[in-house]
């Protein structure tokens, strides 16, 4: 079993944001457009939750070869991976909210750990276990966001 990647971004990011990279003081605006990012990344990642928990398979990132149904509604139906992208788009509160551009490194860093290690692990997996059912879904929405025409 592999360590669940995917909380330890998150965690290792936002410490990294609260202890290094402090910004300026919140504006109003600032805190209004960050609340925004937060509340809608934590909505998106609570209905892939559900999505996933609804379908049945599991939740746990460090053992993709568990999951026993590829879930294709709610938030999947826009994202391949959408509790990933609401991890990322935690991460971008605090550049926003803080007005701090060198932290918005942190979400980026975050994105391309998590598609170059975790996604790509993940899709490996899915598609041994569901074969064509997976490159179907894999043409139809995009890995971090969109439905692709067709």
């Amino acid at each position: 079993m592999l360590l669940p990647l995917p909380p330890l971004i998150a965690a290792a990011g936002g410490l990294a944001q609260w202890r290094g990279l402090r910004g300026r003081p919140a504006t109003t605006a600032s805190a209004v457009a960050g609340g925004a990012v937060g509340l809608a990344s934590a909505a998106w990642i609570g209905a892939a939750l559900v999505a996933l928990w609804r379908g049945g398979t599991t939740v746990d990132a460090a053992v993709p070869d568990a999951t026993s149904a590829l879930i294709t509604t709610g938030p999947y139906s826009w994202s391949r991976h959408p509790v990933y992208l609401g991890i990322v788009g935690l991460l971008a509160v605090h550049p926003v909210v803080r007005r701090c551009p060198p932290s918005a490194v942190v979400p980026v860093v975050a994105w391309v750990v998590l598609d170059r290690v975790q996604v790509a692990r993940e899709e490996r997996v899915l598609t041994a276990l569901f074969g064509p059912a997976v490159v179907a879904y894999q043409s139809t929405v995009r890995r971090w966001f969109g439905r692709r025409a067709g």
